[in-house]
Order: structure tokens, then sequence, then C-alpha cells
């Protein structure tokens, strides 16, 4: 059990000699840094090599998310509870998140079965055994969740643990936080903008959230392919009397290339205005080819907290999430 909160990031690898080589590493994070807590997480050695997401399940459950399937794991035994593969193999999980349900806990998948890197599909799983639910597509105008073509992410609603976030870069302008409810009866729903103000810079690629007692909690990171321009995070809380807005927030560590690039970033449990990220590795000035570290940055520094050089060869941070404290 962890007494501080926790942090999840998922591991991938890109060892040829193995196929199902996928970990989960489990911090305690607190205003000092990370600590392990729990075990490492590889369902004996069955995990896929590439996960795409990773979310927390309350009250004590991993997803993890690959284009073959999606499994949820018990945080404490390692013990695989169950396995969901979608009807069309190579759909990629771009998140994986909870959805509180009828006074229960279901799990959700946004999904790009096109190959272009936003969510198509909505995939509503049971909790309990991971039996596919609905299949809904956000694209369709027949669906009764229309969200547009251009998702890049989704993540449970930290004000409303029955909606889903979004983000919307299909609108003009573009809308960072869009809110939705789940139509589990078929009714159409219509989604309505949280935080509607375009961010200047490359576009928004992520977002994750954490609910924390009064405290709501948005983070997202801007990314671009430009080898010359750098990734930036914003971070907001939410208190229910306002919200307050941090950023842009960027890293500039010697342990990390410059300009800052990420592949994912979560709120900071910790503290406002401060983020956990992925940093591509850098050593003298050049690339550390397979080598990530994770980092927390707010407006003044930017600080390893897990250092990727001393993580398996050939294996480096894909994804991350953060939990309650257990």
């Amino acid at each position: 059990m962890c007494s501080s909160d926790l942090l999840l990031v998922a591991v991938e690898s890109v060892d040829g000699s193995r196929q199902t080589d996928g970990y989960v590493l489990q911090y305690a994070v607190d205003a000092s840094g990370v600590a392990p807590c729990g075990p490492q997480l590889t369902a004996a050695n069955t995990l896929s090599k590439t996960p795409n997401s990773i979310g927390w399940v309350p009250p004590g459950s991993v997803a993890y998310g690959a284009s073959d399937s999606v499994v949820l794991l018990d945080s404490a035994s390692d013990q695989l509870r169950w396995t969901y593969r979608p009807t069309q193999f190579g759909d990629v999980p771009l998140n994986v998140f909870p959805l509180s349900h009828a006074g229960s806990t279901a799990v959700g998948v946004g999904y790009d079965t096109h190959g272009d890197g936003t969510v198509s599909i909505l995939a509503l799983l049971d909790g309990g055994n991971g039996m596919q639910l609905n299949w809904l597509d956000v694209d369709s105008s027949m669906s009764p969740i229309v969200l547009g073509g251009e998702v890049q992410a989704m993540v449970q609603d930290p004000r409303d643990p029955t909606k889903i976030a979004y983000v919307d870069n299909g609108s003009d302008p573009t809308h960072p936080v869009v809110e939705v409810a789940v139509p589990w009866d078929g009714s159409t729903v219509t989604p309505s903008v949280y935080y509607g103000q375009a961010p200047p810079g490359p576009e928004v690629v992520t977002l994750n959230t954490l609910h924390d007692g009064a405290l709501s909690r948005f983070v997202w990171l801007q990314s671009s392919s430009s080898t010359t321009m750098g990734d930036i995070a914003y971070e907001i809380d939410d208190t229910g009397s306002g919200m307050q807005t941090y950023g842009p927030l960027s890293c500039s560590n010697p342990m990390c290339m410059s300009p800052w690039k990420a592949n994912d970033a979560a709120p900071d449990p910790t503290s406002p205005g401060s983020v956990i990220a992925t940093c591509s590795a850098a050593m003298n000035g050049s690339a550390l080819s397979n080598v990530r570290h994770v980092v927390r940055v707010d407006s003044t520094s930017c600080d390893v907290l897990v250092d990727g050089t001393t993580l398996r060869n050939l294996t480096y941070p894909a994804a991350l999430a953060v939990g309650p404290a257990q």
C-alpha cells in the first residue's frame, strides 16, 4: 500500500529478442521525489512490449493498453484480472480510464481505428470482468455521442467521474478540454466546452486528469514533430470556485534533449503549477537513443524523478498516469 499518491509508468521495450517484455513501474510520489511502491507489474511476463496507455482504476487496479489488448492488473499482486481484445486487431488504445456508472466502476478505452492518432471509437468495458458493454463511433453522425474527427485524447472528467473530458482539435478555435456525458442508455449527448481558450504553440496531443478531494486537476501536453520547436505543458486547477491556469511549462535539464521533447504528461499530485512528464534523454548535448527520463516540471525547474538509464536496457517510459494514495 502507498501512503502517498501513486505514479504509474508504462514501460516500452525495443529489445527484439522478446515480445512480451513490457512492464509497469509503481511509485509513491511526494514533494521530495518518488520511491518504489508495490511490485513491478508484468503479469508473469505476458504484457505487450508496446504499451500505448495506462490508467489507475479504483480501488486497486491498473489498466494497461496496447494494440493487441487491454488488460487489468491487480496493483498489489500483479495478478491478471481480465483481458479485452477489440473486434479489429491493431486498434490502438490511446487512452484507458475509469468511469463511474450505476454504482460501479467501468473502464473506457479511446481507440484509434484509422491510424491517424485520433480517437474514433469509445469502447465501454465492465470493470469487473472486461466484457464489452458498448462500442461507440464518436465520428459518426448516427452515433449518440458525436465528438468529431480530431479528438486527440480522452480521459475521465475529474469534476464528474461519470463523464469524459477530451481534447477537441477539430474546432476553430481548438478546445483543450471539452466534457461530455456517456450515453449508456443510447440517448444523444451534447458536449460542452470546459476550457475553450486556444493555446498558443504546438497542437495539444495528450490529456490527463486527477481528482483529489475538492481539487480537480487537468494537464495537457502540446507537441510537434519539429526538431527546433520544444514541447510545452499546461496545468489547470479547479476547486469548484474557479480555474487557475499554469503554463506554458517547459523542461530545461542537461539530462534531457533541448528543445524539450516529451511523449506524455500527467498532473503532479503534490503541487499546483507542476506536471510530471517524460523527456527524451541527452548526454553531452546529443540524444540518447531509446532512453527517456521521467521529470517534474514547474515554472522554475525541471527535476529528474526517474533516471531512464537505470531501467532495463532497451526499455523506456511510454505512458504516465497518477492515482490517489492507497
